[in-house]
């Protein structure tokens, strides 16, 4: 019983470091685009999505800001980025507001993906699930 939870559980955190990885891959975005990949391209759709969201401007320097708030949780340059766009103190209130309720939403749907996968392989007891 006592392997099969630590099985389970190596398991979990491989699921784990496996999202974690494609979650990184939204930097890929910033990098040259010679090679046409559909995941990188929907990650793209996603980011400038957020930033239509935040009515920010599509740029280099925007991207790079909405994939900082996103991966890494910071919204310094997202800040940064609504300043130079012409912010006012209010705007950047209610803007850092609806990326806040975008990100939790993104981030619970990744945590479910995880969660049914967990189901899925049955993995853990129920009581841990």
């Amino acid at each position: 019983m006592r392997e099969k939870f630590f099985k389970d559980l190596k398991r979990v955190y491989n699921l784990l470091e496996i999202e974690q990885k494609e979650l990184y891959k939204f930097f890929d975005i910033l990098k040259s685009k010679n090679i046409i990949d559909s995941t990188i391209f929907d990650m793209e759709i996603l980011i400038d999505e957020f930033l239509t969201l935040l009515n920010l401007p599509i740029n280099g320097e925007s991207r790079l800001a909405a994939i900082n708030r996103i991966v890494n949780l910071r919204e310094d340059l997202l800040v940064q980025v609504m300043k130079e766009a012409g912010f006012n103190e209010e705007d950047i209130i209610k803007a850092k507001e609806e990326a806040y309720l975008w990100i939790s939403n993104f981030y619970i749907k990744r945590f479910e993906k995880i969660l049914l996968n967990i189901e899925k392989e049955n993995l853990l007891t129920p009581f841990y699930r």
